[in-house]
C-alpha cells in the first residue's frame, strides 16, 4: 500500500477512448484521504475519461490502486485524482493478496 506522500505512480487507462488506450501517465501521491468511511489515496497523475477503473502503480510495478475519478474545475482536469486502494479491493471483493507483507 502507498503509504507516503511524494511517493511516484502510474496510471494505466485509455485516456478519452479507445484511440489512446493503454497510455501511462506520471505522478506523486498527495495525500491517503478518507471520505464516506472509505480511504482514497490522492495523487496529481492525470486521470482523464476512459480511465475509470485502471490501475494505479507503484514504481515497482505493483498495483496499488484502481482509478476512480478525477476532479475537474471549469471542465479542466484540476490535478486532484482519487483512486481507491487494491488492499480495500482485495478486502471487499473477499480475495487473498498472497503477495501482501
Amino acid at each position: 500500500m502507498i503509504e507516503n506522500p511524494g511517493e511516484e505512480v502510474y496510471a494505466v487507462g485509455s485516456l478519452l477512448g479507445k484511440e489512446f488506450a493503454f497510455s501511462v501517465t506520471k505522478g506523486v501521491v498527495s495525500a491517503i484521504r478518507r471520505g464516506k468511511g472509505l480511504d482514497y489515496i490522492q495523487s496529481d497523475v492525470l486521470v482523464l475519461p476512459g480511465s475509470s477503473g485502471g490501475p494505479l502503480l507503484d514504481a515497482a510495478g505493483n498495483v496499488v490502486g484502481v482509478t476512480e475519478a478525477g476532479v475537474e474545475l471549469f471542465g479542466v482536469p484540476a490535478g486532484m485524482n482519487f483512486f481507491a486502494p487494491a488492499r480495500d479491493i482485495f478486502s471487499a471483493l473477499a480475495l487473498v493478496d498472497k503477495n501482501a507483507r
